[in-house]
């Protein structure tokens, strides 16, 4: 996972008043389209926020789309990270979630360890 120093968010209520005084950092992998900042809270606990202006993508509201997936993945059990919330603010979406253990998925690995990416236990 690559991360940059965040650069100005400007976040609904309820997210500045639970992530404004957390360090954060920006990812800068991955092709979703969406804007994917990593909070650290404190006691070391890390969350996710993904944010992206409405209209940037098909169906209009994709990270809505993706809450109530992952919702329904998480309650079926799936290793998926938890919704923490979900808002919709001056022409934009929200989604936070919770952080998954493990190593992401498009760090380097040598051959023999493949198969490791995908496995569930």
């Amino acid at each position: 996972m690559q991360t940059a120093t965040a650069t100005s968010l400007l976040l609904p209520p309820p997210l500045a008043a639970d992530l404004g005084k957390h360090s954060r950092a920006e990812i800068t992998t991955g092709e979703s389209g969406s804007r994917v900042t990593r909070f650290e809270r404190s006691g070391g606990s890390a969350v996710f926020l993904k944010s992206r202006a409405f209209g940037a993508a098909p169906g209009g509201r994709p990270l809505f789309d993706e809450a109530e997936r992952l919702s329904w993945m998480h309650a079926v059990g799936l290793p998926v990270p938890a919704v923490l919330q979900y808002h919709e603010w001056k022409g934009s979406e929200y989604l936070l979630l919770t952080a998954v253990p493990g190593v992401d998925a498009s760090v380097s690995r040598p051959p023999d360890q493949h198969d490791a990416i995908a496995r569930w236990q």
